[in-house]
């Protein structure tokens, strides 16, 4: 059965509609005192230390057990020097770091690894969601309390 439509006007009036609830949303977003400019920027922020991924920290914590304990301890405090010449893995209890860590950059680490202190990459082992879950994890059971956390549970 053919449409009555040819695929070049059903592309047309796809895209009308897109530009046209985009336009809306603009004018909306005009009249309530934001821009377009700042709602990207506001989407696109990730705060050090606030977890954004998402994630399951339960699920985050079998995966957690079964392939980081080895390397940063059942605690989190890890200090396990893995090849002479590398650093020793991640405590996850320093302040500091948690600070200047933003989920993308550690969902990165743990994607890429750090091959001259000993860290494999993990892509292609754990799933993206797997991954998601061992960060929320992370911030659930090592993140010290403190002032990222709460700025995140003020907004």
């Amino acid at each position: 059965m053919r449409s009555r439509f040819s695929r070049p006007a059903a592309v047309s009036a796809l895209l009308a509609l897109v530009f046209a609830g985009a336009g809306a949303w603009l004018a909306q977003s005009q009249i309530s005192g934001t821009s377009l400019a700042f709602a990207a920027d506001s989407a696109a922020a990730e705060a050090p230390g606030v977890s954004t991924l998402g994630g399951d920290p339960a699920k985050g914590k079998a995966v957690f057990e079964k392939n980081c304990v080895p390397c940063h301890k059942q605690d989190g405090t890890g200090g396990i020097k893995l090849l002479p010449t590398g650093n020793p893995s991640r405590n996850f209890h320093d302040a500091a770091w948690w600070k200047t860590k933003t989920d993308s950059q550690i969902q990165h680490s743990i994607e890429t690894g750090f091959p001259k202190s000993g860290m494999v990459s993990w892509k292609g082992i754990l799933k993206p969601e797997e991954i998601r879950n061992v960060i929320a994890y992370l911030h659930f059971k090592f993140q010290p309390k403190g002032a990222p956390a709460e700025a995140a549970a003020k907004k």
